[in-house]
């Protein structure tokens, strides 16, 4: 993603990185279909774009208290490790792993 961004000289590499990073946090990803960001903070990050257009809704809700918001991210944390697990042993090579 970076490579596309920067000029032809790649000297202004440090200048895209802070877009290219937002860009990497705030996509889904495959593996776990979450966002870094959600996975991190608990919610999707919101961009001033989200203030005149209105961001699609969520699927989570917004929790209404804290207890309510802890057992949603801990739902989609073990949701997403579930899916990385899942993915990593059906894309191990049995003849390539080590002995234990």
């Amino acid at each position: 993603m970076l490579a596309k961004l920067v000029s032809d000289s790649h000297r202004d590499w440090d200048q895209k990185l802070p877009a290219v990073a937002f860009a990497y946090r705030t996509s889904v990803q495959e593996t776990t279909r979450f966002t870094p960001y959600f996975l991190m903070y608990g919610w999707e990050d919101r961009i001033p774009a989200d203030l005149v257009y209105k961001p699609p809704p969520d699927e989570l809700s917004e929790p209404r208290d804290t207890a309510e918001f802890v057992e949603q991210q801990s739902t989609a944390l073990q949701q997403a490790g579930l899916r990385v697990s899942t993915t990593e042993a059906g894309s191990r090579d049995p003849t390539q792993q080590t002995p234990v």
